[in-house]
């Protein structure tokens, strides 16, 4: 482990860089997980969190092999201990959060839902990665523009910082050298002087102040060289640290370098990146945040993040600033309406970037998540002595607009230290200068304003605020669904933040496409410091021409006696994708596009998944898959990215629900097609689903799914294949399941093997059609390494491919084909999702549902005759032009050759090679060139057992 040793004064001249550093890659728009690692927390408090995690955790190692379980957070930073603000965060139970290591290749998305289905787990959900939000630039402009433009020398006339303000520059590490920093360096008084034995502190190799980290004298260092090894020296290796520091607190009248605008304050130093000088890998940024609270830090900066929401990291948010301390970060540099972790998170101020001028940057991303706007453009400020030949230099990003911000509010609460994180917030926001006209594209999206650090010292607490708390939408129906044409109520919760305000009245208008708002005023009254009121008169009409899932953005106004004292930009959904029907015991959500279970995989917010009676969500994901070949199958199920969901149907019509007079039942509708896939990819398919949840005794344990499949095209499709992909959770996360075929009932169920009790699962194909089915193993092939189309394709068309899965994390496709269909036809296919206590329970409702196929005078299918020898059927069609179909049959799992030779024994193509499971499997034999007449002979070897067949080729015409 490097140590850090006290350095003598550097007395260096600075003079300006002539050489820029790389820039590091920007932060992504889409959340991107590590591989390999959950966070979960756990919901007892009492137990010893490692240990319970163990616990816990162990029936997922059945699937992912061994798991490594450890504390998120150094332990030391959550327990009562060493430190400025000593037990701050200890009740939030931050020691029960885990983070989780294991050997499988499976989607963290994916496997965190399932964590979360275990019993003790409060939520689990991925590591996301986090960036620098920087570009750099080189030197065209006049160095430090900014300190007029936001007022800065007018507002050091009437307060600077001082050294009881603490600045944490959560970032790459200070050049705590650097003449221009050096006097402005954060020193910890615990970690100074000398000791007992006469010794200095600083380096005597112990925890002096007790707070966990031995010789934290100047900051710590959370990553080490290589990201692992943490040590007590934040020296940088990339450059991005030390421009922001220079930014927030370089030392100002001191003949050396640039000001920083908040010259006075301390800044410390903590460093969570690895030491390469290009695109460094950020790591424990949260236990960094912690520390910064626990050690006095007036203000955190984070000029970093990327996509993902986590709850975890929002706890430890919540945790430093019910300590105090405000968090700033900044907004990202995707350059567009994008939400960037942690700048998004309640309670943290987050920055936005303008050029000069005050127009937004380009880079800039903005949303109704930003607070205020700095300059962020051409910034100049310090750099690392060893990485350039000056020490200065210019970069661009919302990185260079957060500390910014982050030092003003230093000297906010240097000067108003009775303020509150929020209250600091506030003020900034408050005073910031109006840059509406400026960007009318973007109004309510860029925060309140750009930074006006002159008027927010002057105006203080006296300043007016008041923002939107919560918002929440009663639909007309009663059914929580706001469908397009329908009235609604907002129900706005408004804050008032600083002095007390009289008169408060709420308007509401459109911020986005018009809406009807048929009483869009309410007035408040009068609102104490701090103090919270409901709106309880506000009423809208939700457009009537609607997309599927809209978001309806809209303007809250505030005004205080007729002044204006807060805007906030607020979205209502409409048209939602999905409902949920239910026969009182089984409840589905379904949606508009063919998914089952959710609409927005994987987070599985939006909707109810399975249940059946009382119990759990009992499906992970489910959705359908449809299609002729591997190049054309539309399908909404996981892709071969993790993560991520296909999306080859899309919404004609919404699911909707609604309840059958004559008999009770409850039919849900919808419609979808492939019409937006290119012409290269889609068949040409429309489909109608009806859903009926029957509240009829004996089939009240199921729920009908009939999709009658329409062929829009001109031609005649030929091996059309359809099948549901469902991957049921039953019980601890789906770890101990198993799933079997039933083929006297064309049922394929799923159980947990090892808890006695827990419901079954089924999906059962009713008609007639021919069945294809696989049970399928969630770490094994094909699902493990993501779902690729030619593996969805294989699964849904290879006969009865598997009939048994292994125990553990499982999946169930099940479908009918191959189906003919011409220009115009149409066919119906209906399978049955069900729940029981037992598979008797199961095969009962499989008995209903052909009854009730009976009664609608719809023919159902007959028992499935499994293989019980080797076969090798006669290719169809044979003779053949083009391409023929060859099929065979396992009576058990073999291994399996399958060549194609000529009539002088040339081996031209090798079909399939490798272990297959007991079924029939069909695979296309399509021949490489010439379109001569010719002779095959088709062998399957099995074990060492061989068969043969006589195949023909025509002549094509031409």
């Amino acid at each position: 482990m490097k140590r850090l040793a006290p350095l003598p004064l550097l007395f260096l001249v600075a003079g300006l860089l002539t050489a820029q550093p790389q820039s590091p890659h920007l932060a992504p728009t889409v959340a991107e997980a590590i591989p390999g690692r959950l966070i979960v927390k756990l919901s007892d408090p009492t137990a010893d969190p490692v240990a319970a995690g163990e616990r816990v955790l162990a029936p997922l190692a059945e699937r992912f092999g061994r798991l490594a379980v450890r504390s998120w957070l150094r332990p030391e930073l959550v327990r009562s201990g060493g430190g400025l603000r000593r037990g701050v965060v200890d009740r939030r139970g931050l020691d029960r959060i885990l983070v989780v290591e294991f050997a499988g290749t499976g989607d963290p998305a994916l496997v965190a839902s399932k964590v979360m289905a275990l019993p003790g787990v409060a939520y689990a959900e991925p590591v996301f990665r986090r960036h620098l939000h920087v570009i750099p630039n080189d030197p065209y402009v006049a160095r430090q523009w900014y300190l007029e433009r936001i007022r800065a020398f007018d507002a050091w006339d009437i307060g600077r910082g001082d050294s009881t303000a603490i600045v944490a520059i959560v970032d790459t590490g200070i050049d705590w050298v650097h003449p221009d920093l050096v006097d402005a360096i954060w020193r910890n008084p615990g970690e100074s002087g000398t000791d007992a034995k006469g010794a200095d502190r600083r380096t005597n190799g112990a925890d002096d102040d007790g707070n966990g980290f031995v010789d934290d004298w100047v900051g710590y260092d959370f990553a080490g060289r290589d990201g692992r090894s943490a040590d007590n020296d934040p020296s940088p290796g990339h450059w991005h640290g030390t421009h922001v520091a220079g930014i927030a607190a370089a030392s100002t009248d001191n003949g050396v370098g640039i000001a920083g605008l908040a010259h006075g304050v301390r800044l410390m130093a903590l460093k969570i990146a690895d030491d390469r000088r290009e695109s460094p890998t950020l790591v424990n940024g949260y236990d960094a945040i912690l520390y910064a609270a626990r050690m006095g830090a007036t203000v955190i900066n984070a000029s970093w993040g990327g996509g993902g929401r986590s709850r975890a990291e929002q706890e430890v948010v919540d945790a430093v600033t019910d300590a105090g301390t405000l968090v700033v970060a900044a907004a990202g540099n995707d350059g567009r309406l994008s939400a960037s972790y942690p700048a998004s998170y309640h309670g943290v101020l987050s920055v936005a970037s303008v050029m000069n001028g005050d127009r937004r940057s380009g880079f800039s991303n903005y949303s109704s998540f930003v607070g205020i706007s700095a300059p962020g453009s051409e910034i100049y400020s310090t750099l690392p002595l060893a990485q350039s030949q000056t020490g200065y230099g210019y970069a661009d990003g919302t990185s260079m607009a957060s500390p910014m911000v982050a030092a003003a509010a230093a000297l906010v609460r240097a000067r108003y230290p009775s303020l509150d994180p929020a209250q600091v917030s506030a003020v900034l926001r408050a005073s910031a200068d109006n840059i509406d006209e400026q960007n009318p594209d973007f109004q309510l999206m860029l925060g309140a304003g750009r930074l006006n650090v002159l008027r927010a010292l002057a105006t203080g607490p006296n300043a007016l605020l008041a923002g939107v708390e919560s918002v929440d939408v009663i639909d007309a129906s009663g059914d929580g669904l706001l469908e397009p044409g329908e009235s609604f109520e907002l129900r706005v919760t408004v804050r008032n933040y600083l002095r007390p305000a009289s008169g408060v009245r709420l308007r509401l208008a459109s911020a986005g496409r018009e809406i009807e708002i048929t009483n869009g005023e309410d007035l408040l009254g009068g609102f104490e410091t701090g103090e919270t009121r409901t709106s309880t008169s506000l009423r809208l009409v939700a457009p009537a021409a609607a997309g599927f899932d809209e978001l309806i953005a809209l303007r809250v106004g505030l005004e205080s006696d007729a002044m204006e004292i807060g805007s906030s930009r607020v979205e209502v959904t409409v048209n939602p994708n999905f409902a949920t029907t239910t026969n009182d015991r089984v409840t589905a959500t379904l949606t508009g596009n063919g998914r089952i279970g959710f609409n927005d995989f994987p987070s599985n917010t939006q909707g109810a998944g399975f249940r059946f009676g009382g119990s759990d969500n009992l499906l992970a994901e489910g959705g359908l898959i449809i299609g002729t070949s591997p190049a054309r199958l539309a399908d909404v199920v996981r892709s071969a990215e993790p993560g991520y969901q296909s999306q080859g149907l899309q919404t004609v019509r919404a699911y909707r629900v609604a309840i059958d007079d004559v008999e009770g039942a409850e039919i849900g509708t919808a419609q979808f097609d492939d019409a937006h896939l290119h012409p290269m990819q889609r068949n040409g398919l429309s489909i109608d689903l009806t859903t009926r949840a029957d509240r009829a005794t004996g089939r009240d344990n199921q729920l009908l799914l009939f999709y009658r499949i329409t062929n829009t095209s001109q031609q005649t499709l030929e091996g059309l294949h359809a099948a549901l992909y469902l991957d049921w959770d039953i019980g601890l996360g789906g770890a101990s399941n198993q799933t079997r075929l039933d083929p006297e009932n064309r049922l394929g169920y799923t159980y947990n093997v090892r808890s006695a009790g827990l419901p079954y699962t089924g999906a059962m194909l009713v008609g007639e059609q021919p069945m294809n089915f696989m049970a399928a193993d969630n770490g094994g092939d094909p699902i493990a390494d993501g779902f690729y189309q030619e593996e969805k394709w294989q699964a849904i068309s290879s006969g009865i491919r598997r009939d048994e899965s292994s125990v553990g994390d499982c999946s169930t496709i099940i479908g009918a084909g191959p189906i003919t269909l011409g220009a115009g036809e149409d066919t119906t296919i209906v399978f049955s999702l069900m729940a029981g206590d037992d598979l008797a329970a199961l095969r009962s409702a499989a008995t209903e549902a052909r009854a009730v196929l009976t009664r609608l005078g719809m023919p159902f299918g007959g028992p499935l005759v499994l293989p019980t020898t080797l076969e090798l059927y006669e290719p169809i069609p044979n003779p053949f032009a083009g391409s023929t179909r060859i099929e065979f049959s396992l009576a058990a799992e073999g291994a399996v050759t399958l060549d194609v030779f000529t009539a002088i024994g040339e081996r031209v193509a090798t079909l399939a090679e490798g272990t297959y499971p007991r079924g029939v499997h069909a695979i296309e034999f399509v021949p490489e060139s010439s379109a001569d007449e010719q002779v095959y002979f088709v062998r399957l070897v099995v074990d060492g057992e061989a068969l043969v067949r006589k195949l023909v080729r025509l002549r094509e015409s031409q």
